[in-house]
Order: C-alpha cells, then sequence, then structure tokens
C-alpha cells in the first residue's frame, strides 16, 4: 500500500496554522507570571500569585471541573455519532454513498470505495 506524503504546500500551511494557535501563548504565559494585581508584562520579578487565586478559589475550580466533564461529555457523544454515522454507510451502502463520504473528507474511504467497487461485478 503506497503510503501518501504531503506536499510542500500542506507542510507549509500546517506550519503557519501551527504558529497562528501557538504564537500568543508567548505573550499569555509571561503576563500570567506578573506579581502584580493587575495583568501586565513583569517588570523582573515572577509570581504564581494568579495561578494561586486559580487553584484556591472553589468558584474556578468548579468551573474547570465543569469544563472538563463538558468536554468528555461531548467527546463521547461526538465519537458515538461519528461511529454511528460511518458503520450505516459502510454496512448499508446507501445511494447517497458518494455524497455522504465526500462530506467527510476521508480520502481513505473514497480510495477503498473506489477500489471495491471496481473490484466487484454487477
Amino acid at each position: 500500500m503506497p503510503t501518501y506524503r504531503p506536499g510542500p504546500v500542506s507542510l507549509i500551511l500546517a506550519v503557519l496554522v501551527a504558529l497562528f494557535l501557538l504564537l500568543p501563548l508567548l505573550a499569555v504565559i509571561p503576563v500570567s507570571l506578573t506579581p502584580s494585581r493587575m495583568l501586565a508584562m513583569p517588570t523582573g520579578e515572577l509570581s504564581l500569585r494568579h495561578y494561586r487565586a486559580l487553584i484556591e478559589d472553589p468558584r474556578w475550580l468548579d468551573a474547570i471541573l465543569l469544563s472538563i466533564r463538558i468536554g468528555i461529555v461531548s467527546s463521547v457523544i461526538s465519537t458515538v455519532l461519528a461511529l454511528c454515522f460511518s458503520l450505516g454507510v459502510w454496512m448499508f451502502q446507501p445511494a447517497s454513498r458518494p455524497p455522504l463520504s465526500a462530506s467527510c473528507c476521508c480520502r481513505w474511504w473514497c480510495r477503498r470505495w473506489s477500489r471495491r467497487s471496481r473490484s466487484t461485478s454487477c
């Protein structure tokens, strides 16, 4: 089975997206370490004051735990729905299978489907 290697344009786009997502951390992390009450760039002294307030305040802990619970539940629901969808497309082979496969943007599935339809005869 041939392996798929992304082209240079795909790699450049991936690097640009990663930089777009990660560069704000260069500003957020130093600001979170400031010892002053208001968030600002530290002027020489570093402190974990804001992290201590985050951990000690029960309202923040409740909010963090709620976010984690919502994330886990939504991940489980989306995984179950995706599994049901993929099994339905695979097992029942509806007439709308090509558009469904294309809408998933799943290259592997489309290649496999086209190989299977060429190998079977009516």
